[in-house]
């Protein structure tokens, strides 16, 4: 995959993250029941609601910690990182980025994914902890790499 594909990625990601918690608004329809549903819920808390009564202001804070470092490597980095690297990256930056947006322009995060009637995401949430999953595998694939080359 081109480096170019993964900021291409990022960017759908956002805008599918943005489009969806557009559709979502206000709707609640139970597609697998028990287990998952689409439930429109108004998140002041942080990612998955662990802290409901954290301020929003913390939640921006939250953002703009993830976002800037991740810009700062792209900005410095971006013609000798590694493509699953960047996609990683592209990933955990348009889910703090759809959440900040959120933020911003609405006062809280939108919510629309219930899982097992005990936790809300969106798509924002996905792709942030899908890109950190996915940093971490290439890091440790990197590391036995190394090993088994000494």
């Amino acid at each position: 995959m081109k480096k170019r594909t993964s900021i291409i990625i990022g960017i759908v990601a956002l805008v599918l993250d943005q489009l969806t918690k557009v559709l979502f608004i206000n709707k609640n329809i139970e597609l697998i029941p028990n287990v998952l549903k689409i439930y429109y819920w108004q998140n002041e808390g942080t990612i998955f609601e662990i802290a409901n009564g954290i301020k929003i202001s913390l939640i921006a804070l939250e953002s703009i910690i993830i976002i800037i470092p991740i810009v700062i490597y792209l900005v410095k980095r971006y013609s000798k990182a590694k493509n699953n690297i960047i996609l990683s990256l592209m990933l955990i930056l348009a889910g703090a980025v759809g959440n900040l947006i959120d933020i911003l322009f609405r006062g809280y995060v939108i919510d629309f994914i219930n899982i097992a009637n005990s936790m809300n995401c969106n798509l924002s949430d996905i792709f942030l902890i899908g890109g950190i999953i996915l940093l971490c595998v290439f890091a440790i694939k990197q590391k036995l790499a190394k090993n088994i080359d000494n």
